[in-house]
C-alpha cells in the first residue's frame, strides 16, 4: 500500500512539473548587434561609457534632408547655432560649435571658419549612417572634440560590379537638388564618386524692405573615395572632397541697394 501511494505521488508531481514547465516557455529573439566606429575602433553601442546615437540610412531618407544640418538638428540635445561668420554650426553638451568634431569615415573634415565647420557644406547624398557621440573625446581627436564627435559613414559597394544611383529633389522657392552616386568594386578595390548640386532662389520673411532673409545661392559638392585592401588587416583609404558656392550678397546704404557676388 505504501508503494502504491508513493507511485501515485510521484506521477502527480511529474505531471505538475511538466505542466509548469510547459507554461514557462520563453521565446528568445536575437537582435543584430550595432557597432559604432567613432571611438577609433568598432565597439558595441552598449559597451560605450558615453551616450551615443546612430542614424541609419532609412532615417536619413525619411527626413528628406540634403545637407547635414537638416538631419542633425532633429536630434535631441543637439542645437544648430549661427557662427561668427553667419554659417550653421553644431552645439553639443552646451559647448561652442568649435568644440564639435565632424568626421568622414573616421577622418576629420577640414574647412573650419573661426573654429566652426559649416554644416550646410556637407551633403548626405552618399552617407549610409551617422554616428553621434556626446561627451568629451579630446583624447582621441584633440581639443576640438570636447563637446562630442559626429562620424559620417559613406556607402560601400558589397558585391563586385558597378552601381549608379540618381536622385532629384524639388522644393519651394525654386529649390532644386539633383545628385548622383557611382560605386564600383572589384575584389579588393572599391571606388565611389558622388556629386550633389543645390540651387535656390532664397526667401524673404519681411516684406517691404530691400533685403532678403536668404539670398539666392548655388553650390555643388564633388567627392571621390578609393579603398584598397592590401591585406586582411591593412586597408589603404583615400578621400577627396571639393565644395564650391556662389551667392548674391546685398546691403542697404543711403536707401540704395548694393549687390555683390561671393564665392566660397
Amino acid at each position: 500500500m505504501k508503494q502504491f501511494f508513493f507511485i501515485i505521488f510521484s506521477l502527480t508531481s511529474f505531471l505538475c512539473f511538466t505542466q509548469e514547465k510547459k507554461d514557462a516557455i520563453v521565446f528568445e529573439k536575437k537582435i543584430k548587434e550595432v557597432n559604432i566606429s567613432a571611438a577609433k575602433s568598432n565597439k558595441s553601442l552598449n559597451a560605450l561609457p558615453i551616450p551615443a546615437t546612430i542614424i541609419n540610412e532609412k532615417e536619413i531618407i525619411e527626413t528628406g534632408a540634403s545637407k547635414l544640418d537638416e538631419v542633425i538638428s532633429k536630434q535631441t540635445g543637439i542645437i544648430s547655432v549661427p557662427t561668427k561668420t553667419g554659417t550653421e554650426g553644431l552645439q553639443m553638451q552646451g559647448l561652442d560649435a568649435s568644440y564639435t568634431t565632424i568626421l568622414l569615415d573616421g577622418c576629420p573634415i577640414i574647412g573650419r571658419s573661426f573654429g566652426a565647420l559649416d554644416l550646410n557644406r556637407i551633403s548626405v547624398t552618399d552617407i549610409e549612417k551617422i554616428e553621434i557621440i556626446r561627451g568629451a573625446s579630446s583624447s582621441l581627436y584633440g581639443s576640438n572634440a570636447l563637446g562630442g564627435v559626429i562620424n559620417l559613414i559613406s556607402k560601400n559597394q558589397i558585391k563586385d560590379g558597378g552601381q549608379l544611383n540618381l536622385g532629384l529633389k524639388y522644393g519651394s522657392n525654386n529649390t532644386i537638388n539633383p545628385n548622383a552616386v557611382y560605386q564600383y568594386k572589384k575584389q579588393r578595390l572599391q571606388l565611389s564618386n558622388a556629386i550633389d548640386y543645390y540651387k535656390t532662389d532664397g526667401f524673404d520673411l519681411i516684406e517691404g524692405d530691400l533685403l532678403k532673409t536668404v539670398n539666392p545661392f548655388t553650390n555643388y559638392t564633388f567627392r571621390t573615395k578609393l579603398n584598397f585592401d592590401l591585406t586582411n588587416k591593412i586597408i589603404l583609404k583615400t578621400n577627396a572632397r571639393y565644395y564650391k558656392q556662389e551667392q548674391i550678397n546685398t546691403a542697404v546704404k543711403s536707401n540704395a541697394l548694393l549687390e555683390g557676388e561671393s564665392t566660397i
